[in-house]
């Protein structure tokens, strides 16, 4: 039986690398589509990542700014006076049309480790809204039974 597919493949690939014309329109096409503008938007904003880690009186904070990132690849970790932000910056984008996917990973995966001296781990407390993580790190403030307690008014030697 005649094999017909060689056939058509090959004047199909002949018709098409003469003629550039039509290589420059399905290129410009592509480039040009939503699809490829929404995965440009998206690489943009995995860009503009902005951490800030603060000391206050009685707490720390961490705020940090994480477009493009979800909750579930976001992971924070407390261990001997560090706390840990780890986020995973893999994105998989599909036209929805087929089972053509990409996977980018723009500036790669985070880790930052910060220094807590004497932080209440028990009541960390973290939000993540609106592409933003919130983190406080209460400073422990617990007064030991030992702990003398002076009143400086009516201290006398």
């Amino acid at each position: 039986m005649f094999n017909i597919f060689p056939y058509i493949f090959s004047t199909t690939l002949n018709a098409v690398s003469s003629n550039f014309e039509v290589i420059d329109e399905i290129v410009d096409k592509f480039v040009n589509s939503d699809f490829m503008n929404s995965l440009i938007s998206e690489i943009d904003n995995m860009s503009s990542i902005n951490i800030n880690f603060k000391e206050h009186k009685r707490a720390y904070t961490l705020e940090c700014y994480l477009p493009g990132v979800k909750k579930e690849n976001i992971d924070l970790e407390y261990d001997n006076n560090y706390i840990t932000l780890k986020v995973k910056r893999n994105m998989f984008y599909t036209n929805n049309k087929n089972i053509a996917m990409a996977v980018i990973q723009s500036g790669g995966d985070i880790e930052e480790d910060y220094y807590v001296e004497n932080a209440d781990a028990q009541n960390i407390k973290a939000v993540f809204k609106n592409d933003i993580l919130r983190v406080l790190i209460p400073k422990n403030t617990y007064i030991g039974e030992d702990t003398t307690i002076i009143d400086v008014d009516s201290y006398k030697i």
